[in-house]
């Protein structure tokens, strides 16, 4: 949650979202989850991953 927090943070303060993403996915706050959602939230891909 911390993860998509920062994100939603950077992105409010006009940090690039793919510089963003890059920096927590090879950082301390990185999982699972974040490497595996947050790029389809950047491409505007709201389609259900999972039931």
């Amino acid at each position: 949650a911390a993860s998509a927090e920062a994100m939603a943070l950077g992105l409010r303060e006009g940090v690039d979202a793919d510089a963003l993403y890059e920096v927590i996915t090879n950082s301390a706050g990185n999982s699972w989850m974040f490497e595996n959602r947050v790029p389809h939230i950047l491409n505007a891909d709201y389609t259900p991953l999972s039931a």
